[in-house]
């Protein structure tokens, strides 16, 4: 297997996680656009295309109150990778906090 990115692995949570991660933080650092809400639009567009390029997909309240749930499930998996990834675990007792300039890619999206 050589590619990085498979239909397969972005039908999953962790890859549409991923997809929104990189496309909300490609926004923000090529374009430097910030929004709170561009992670939910991101979420909408990824899943959208995701639920358009299922066959069969149909268009009954049902399906549609799934898509919105996995917006936000997508949404708040992508923020918890971003917040994690900037703000890492709870420093111990005694640890010393190392580095001090803010790195844009790297920033919280809710500030």
């Amino acid at each position: 297997m050589d590619e990085f990115f498979t239909a397969e692995t972005l039908a999953s949570v962790s890859g549409c996680s991923l997809l929104v991660y990189l496309i909300v933080n490609g926004v923000r650092a090529f374009l430097g656009f910030i929004a709170r809400w561009l992670m939910l639009a991101a979420s909408a567009l990824v899943n959208g295309v995701l639920f358009l390029s299922v066959d069969g997909a149909a268009f009954d309240p049902v399906s549609l109150l799934v898509l919105v749930g996995n917006i936000f499930l997508v949404a708040f998996a992508a923020l918890g990778l971003q917040e994690t990834t900037v703000k890492g675990v709870a420093p111990t007792r005694g640890a010393r906090q190392t580095g001090g300039g803010r790195v844009p890619w790297r920033s919280s999206w809710l500030d």
